[in-house]
């Protein structure tokens, strides 16, 4: 026998350690492939975001250039206009004064254009913006006018040179001058400051050591961002070999390993449309990775500290092995019993249950009981957790004076206690348990620290009458003690198979918003948006709440699916619309007020009309009504994009509401003119302690402020975060920190009284949201 058991033992022993090792070799090789895995993720993440960089830079470039390229046109028309035709016509009265005047006006309409200049068929300077009278100038030995005086070339953009002029590098936007017989007759230049580029690409936040550069598609360097030394940044062939080779592939982005001489790169390419350009931005790729090197580390410590702590255990496990029977059953009773009271706990229920159904066959022969105690969490808040403690004990006592010798109590955790009630000699009376349970936590607890008066809250469910198995039975009798605390808390309820009708309940609250409708019994709360330059109240949003009589408030996120599933959403709507625009024509000041549209509204017909009603009827200039749409709302070729329109043509403002939570590209913001964006509260809620997010942050607010179109941060809820957006730049706020959503009747009130919320002390008013 002891030879057996030893054999045995030897088994369980090498069981033990060779799972151990098994163990220890799983979570190095999962760490090692989430380490391999978080690589590639930051790599992909990286190109991706630089991949959006070069493309909205391409695109922003692309426009200033053709800006360029139209006022170059207009002077080439002008000169024609002029009969200045031949290059004789260009060297004798393409030095005209009233011509260099035209010059100066149109150089000021372009921000990046640094001057313009008129060059005759030989190479010398007639006519310049900068200054009068023209000085003695020859470009006769630069590239682009040896690329334009050669048949066949129309436009040539330059390498960077010294100006002759000011000494600053400078791209030239060459146009070849022909004559009215189509020969070369001179080059109209239009002078491209390199130090106005590379300041624009400076305000794009990139890790550290990142570039952005601006390159000929032949690979010559234009602008690039941090400047180098000019000699340093034109021999910078491995940037420019990336970009040729990603630009022959229409764009994209790649990681590319240098070696060891050298330093690894991540590279994006955007080409420039109708262009012979690209923009190429370059992140190192230590300074990506710096943040997965500490990941990589705290994976590595964390994998490390796994195996020693399997490796202890096994130790343990092996002790635990040589154990006596003695141990191994109070090991036993202590996986089903809870701690603190010397109950079973869940699992054992669980099993108690099992049995007690493979054990009894009529139905209504045993019933579970669950019992969550009503007040407990407020004495652990007040008294602490020995006290809690203490009181678990004590009830846990209570109960047992009630129950019989053929109950079973336990605890399932925290607060919650389950009682399996089998049928005695009588019939099985649930109820009158249920209430004994109840009234024996009727007399005050005497704990150390004081006395308190607890209740409890009961449901309870019939063996197979409310469930065929443990889980059912569970699961029913835990819907029945929902409804008890549903419904004041220190009652009883039994389980009835109405409960947990999802389908009832969602009919129910159609027919009762219906309802509301018909009662005009929904209504109107307004948010403050807050100018964070002026630091005062700009308008407000005007928000649907609806108090029903036995629900309170109901969620918008509960009725408005359900307004746009039954077609509600039109009367409901328009409704809104009316109201806002009502109230806010009588509010003091030019306060805007803000309307959100749903996807449903603007597939509506008669959109139209009852915004345009809406106005006529309140007396509200359009001016200041702002709609809010999402981004799930198709623009391009709809109903819902030209009612939007329209309605500004009109004068109303439209902004895009929850920006970045959507499906939408950056190309969704050029299929409409929006007045402003605003930035969803997820971004807000991390700004001040995410990198991530304040750089997504930043980029809204720098793309945004080159599309011409205001921002506002939603969601602003402490000072962090204000602080955070005004140190960004953001110019627009709306959240709990300035205000909380409120009645129309007290929106005058606030104004009065309302103040820029500062540390010292905020606004006072914290009214129902």
């Amino acid at each position: 026998m002891r030879i057996a058991e030893a054999s045995f033992g030897g088994v369980r022993s090498r069981s033990v350690v060779a799972l151990g090792l098994a163990m220890a070799m799983s979570v190095t090789v999962l760490s090692a492939g989430l380490i391999v895995w978080r690589y590639g993720e930051v790599i992909e993440q990286s190109k991706s975001d630089l991949s959006n960089v070069a493309a909205l830079l391409a695109t922003q470039s692309t426009h200033a250039f053709q800006a360029i390229d139209v006022t170059q046109t207009q002077l080439i028309d002008a000169l024609g206009a002029a009969g200045i035709r031949s290059a004789e016509d260009v060297r004798v009265r393409g030095g005209d004064r009233q011509l260099h005047d035209e010059l100066k006006q149109l150089v000021r309409s372009i921000d990046i254009l640094d001057a313009m200049s008129i060059i005759d068929a030989g190479g010398r300077l007639v006519n310049f913006s900068r200054g009068w009278p023209i000085p003695d100038v020859t470009v006769s030995d630069r590239d682009y006018f040896k690329a334009l005086s050669a048949p066949g070339g129309s436009t040539y953009w330059s390498k960077p040179v010294r100006n002759r002029g000011n000494g600053e590098w400078t791209v030239y936007r060459a146009r070849r001058l022909p004559g009215a017989d189509g020969r070369f007759v001179g080059l109209v230049l239009g002078m491209v400051s390199v130090s106005k580029l590379e300041q624009h690409y400076a305000s794009i936040a990139l890790p550290v050591g990142s570039s952005i550069a601006l390159y000929r598609d032949d690979g010559a360097l234009l602008v690039r961002n941090p400047t180098a030394s000019r000699d340093d940044a034109l021999a910078s062939p491995r940037v420019a070999e990336i970009a040729r080779e990603l630009t022959t592939r229409g764009g994209g982005a790649v990681f590319d390993e240098a070696g060891k001489n050298s330093v690894d790169l991540i590279t994006a390419v955007a080409k420039l449309s109708d262009y012979p350009l690209v923009i190429a931005a370059s992140s190192p790729r230590d300074a990506v990775l710096r943040g997965w090197r500490r990941e990589a580390a705290a994976i590595g410590t964390l994998a490390i500290l796994l195996d020693l702590t399997i490796a202890l255990a096994g130790l343990l496990g092996l002790r635990q092995l040589h154990a006596s029977d003695q141990a191994f059953r109070a090991e036993q009773h202590s996986a089903r019993h809870d701690v603190l009271t010397g109950l079973p706990n869940r699992t054992y229920l669980k099993q108690r249950l099992d049995e007690t159904f493979l054990r009894t066959s009529s139905s209504s022969s045993f019933a579970l009981l669950l019992i969550d105690l009503d007040g407990f969490k407020e004495v652990n808040a007040s008294f602490g957790h020995a006290a809690g403690d203490e009181l678990l004990k004590i009830v846990a006592g209570r109960f047992r004076g009630v129950l019989g010798s053929c109950d079973f109590l336990a605890r399932l955790g925290g607060d919650e206690f389950a009682v399996v009630h089998v049928r005695g000699e009588g019939a099985l009376d649930v109820l009158a348990l249920a209430e004994e349970l109840r009234q024996s936590l009727s007399a005050p607890v005497r704990l150390q620290e004081a006395q308190v008066q607890v209740s409890c809250s009961v449901g309870a469910a019939t063996a197979r009458k409310d469930g065929a198995e443990a889980a059912q039975l569970l699961a029913h009798a835990d819907l029945a003690l929902f409804r008890a605390k549903e419904s004041g808390r220190n009652a009883v309820r039994e389980y009835s198979d109405d409960m947990g009708a999802d389908r009832k309940e969602r009919l129910s609250l159609l027919r009762d918003l219906r309802a509301a409708a018909d009662a005009s019994e929904l209504m109107a709360f307004f948010q403050p948006i807050v100018d964070l330059r002026t630091r005062e109240i700009m308008g407000f949003e005007a928000l649907l709440r609806w108090r029903h009589a036995t629900r309170g408030f109901v969620s918008p996120g509960q009725f408005i699916p359900l307004a746009e599933e039954s077609g509600l959403i039109s009367r409901i709507g328009a409704w809104v619309l009316n109201e806002a625009c009502q109230r806010a024509a009588g509010w003091p000041g030019e306060f805007k007020v803000a309307v959100n549209l749903s996807p449903a509204q603007l597939r509506i017909q008669d959109v139209f009309s009852q915004i345009y009603s809406a106005l006529q009827n309140s007396g509200l200039p359009a001016s200041r009504l702002v709609l809010e749409i999402t981004e799930s709302v198709q623009l391009d070729q709809t109903h819902a994009g030209q009612t939007l329109r329209a309605l500004r043509d009109l004068g109303v403002g439209v902004s895009l509401d929850d920006f970045g939570t959507g499906y939408a590209s950056l190309s969704y913001l050029r299929s409409f003119p929006f007045d402003a964006i605003k930035i969803d509260q997820s971004f807000v809620r991390d700004i001040h302690r995410s990198e991530e997010s304040q750089i997504i942050v930043q980029t809204v607010l720098a793309m945004a402020g080159r599309l011409g179109m205001s921002v506002v941060a939603e969601g602003v809820e402490t000072f962090e975060q204000l602080e955070t957006l005004i140190a960004e730049g953001c110019a627009k706020g709306q959240g709990h920190l300035f205000g909380a959503p409120m009645p129309a009747a007290e929106v005058a009130g606030f104004v009065a009284q309302w103040k820029y919320p500062t540390r010292g002390g905020r606004s006072r008013f914290t009214l129902v949201s």
